[in-house]
């Protein structure tokens, strides 16, 4: 899977893929299964972010809300079925939208947020 991944010092994440890839991204999302993917690593520096995630790890849990977060290089994303489900179909909107206009979209928490639970990072998904 092509995909990119920067974190950056205060533990926000950027997600990068064409909208092909981000389609793959949420079918496995979707599917709510147990999964860690690879992400190459580029080369280049990540600026303006600290570095770049090696993998996205999907971790399926009984906990409902979906918890974002960065372990060492790793994106990890644990939560229920349905959270994923959801973040998923955000997912699949901006890769179907891209050739809108939309190229990026924000998930970050707030108290009450209806899927993501407290302690999740910012994550910024982009369509390259």
């Amino acid at each position: 899977m092509d995909l990119r991944l920067r974190y950056s010092a205060d533990d926000s994440v950027e997600l990068t893929g064409s909208p092909g890839v981000l389609r793959a991204l949420a079918n496995l999302l979707g599917r709510g299964e147990s999964e860690v993917v690879a992400v190459p690593v580029p080369t280049t520096r990540p600026d303006p972010y600290d570095g770049w995630l090696e993998s996205i790890a999907i971790h399926p849990e009984e906990e409902p809300l979906l918890l974002i977060r960065r372990e060492r290089r790793q994106l990890v994303l644990s939560g229920g079925r349905n959270s994923l489900a959801i973040l998923a179909d955000n997912v699949e909107t901006l890769a179907n939208s891209s050739n809108d206009g939309e190229e990026h979209m924000h998930i970050e928490y707030f108290p009450g947020h209806y899927y993501l639970r407290e302690g999740s990072v910012p994550l910024v998904l982009d369509v390259s």
